[in-house]
């Protein structure tokens, strides 16, 4: 039997594990972290749950409506009512002319819950919290090292999926420690092609009250469509079916990459108050004194450029494949699923 190693669980690496699900393909997920979904992420505290990364799920295609509505449980989906409005670099908010209408879908256990049913969905074996540092051709093979040196494999195909420059990284250290000269100018180049995708950091902030915070409009979540103002968006976690107690609301507000470029490498907490007065003027309301309160850097949030793909196609006849946002260009649920489902057919094909 074939076996296939993927380099992250996040949502486009589930996604390809799932479309080879009936396949003779022994699958193996190894994950850094300890859990699924990469950016669509969820915390809880306080009885509260937050979605502090992506903030839901728009269905992009027929394929992604159908994996989550037909083949994908749906005790747990639930749509998000309300209207997404804009604002402007002062603060000012209107309703955008061309407002999105789309539906907007999460879980009421958080967005999250999409990764781990999918895990639950495939028959992979998934190591979680362990690193992989570099990968070596062996044998007309791939051997994983990971980052406490323990060695596995051999597979006959690998995906990558963790963010370009994560990946870049891997690809550039597998290069340098190559055996032959043909893997190594192959590694170097898939490293320089999926190092052209940039991406952009932000901050997350998340604020609990035990009281209501007040609104002038309909609207769940406000975004600034003009990429003026520190603030990226603001969202009404509390509008999501079930996720905190009656009377309490929690806030997310996520920063500019502007802003959030100049203090990556600083504690969030150290501009909480900042970041509760920018929020306040945006919202005309009283962000002072929460309950709680929780942060995030999300150092690789999201591509603002696509790889080099045409680049990439060289590593499939070693067994390379490549799929995540930075394969779509854009940091959207749907789109990088859609690269996961892709990169399962061209792995089905390449391995049959």
């Amino acid at each position: 039997m074939a076996r296939l190693a993927i380099i992250g669980a996040g949502l486009s690496g589930l996604a390809a594990a799932w479309r080879l699900r009936t396949q003779p393909i022994e699958v193996t997920i190894f994950e850094k972290s300890r859990g699924y979904s990469g950016r669509a992420a969820t915390r809880g505290k306080y009885g509260a749950r937050y979605d502090h990364g992506a903030n839901y799920i728009a269905p992009s295609s027929d394929r992604i409506r159908t994996l989550l509505f037909d083949h994908l449980p749906t005790d747990d989906l639930v749509q998000i009512d309300g209207e997404v409005w804009a604002f402007d670099g002062d603060g000012a908010l209107y309703e955008p002319d061309d407002q999105d209408i789309s539906e907007k879908w999460t879980y009421a256990r958080g967005i999250s819950t999409l990764g781990k049913v999918l895990a639950r969905s495939i028959p992979a074996v998934k190591q979680t919290e362990t690193r992989i540092d570099h990968i070596v051709r062996s044998d007309g093979a791939w051997l994983l090292t990971d980052t406490d040196n323990v060695r596995q494999g051999p597979f006959d195909a690998v995906l990558l999926t963790p963010p370009a420059p994560q990946t870049s990284t891997i690809l550039q250290t597998s290069a340098d420690t190559a055996r032959d000269d043909n893997t190594r100018d192959l590694l170097t180049g898939l490293a320089e092609a999926v190092g052209s995708a940039d991406y952009i950091p932000q901050f997350s902030y998340i604020f609990g009250y035990n009281r209501r915070i007040k609104r002038h409009g309909n609207y769940y979540g406000l975004v600034n469509d003009d990429e003026s103002h520190d603030i990226s968006w603001i969202g009404f976690e509390h509008d999501k079916p079930e996720r905190a107690a009656d009377g309490e609301n929690v806030v997310v507000v996520q920063m500019s990459p502007a802003w959030t470029a100049s203090r990556v490498n600083a504690d969030p907490d150290r501009f909480m108050s900042d970041v509760k007065d920018l929020a306040s003027k945006v919202l005309n309301a009283d962000l002072k004194r929460p309950e709680w309160y929780d942060t995030q850097r999300w150092r690789y949030s999201m591509p603002v450029s696509r790889a080099d793909v045409e680049a990439l196609e060289p590593g499939k006849e070693a067994g390379l494949f490549f799929a995540g946002d930075y394969v779509a260009g854009v940091g959207r649920i749907g789109p990088a699923i859609e690269t996961g489902l892709d990169a399962g057919d061209q792995i089905r094909q390449a391995l049959s």
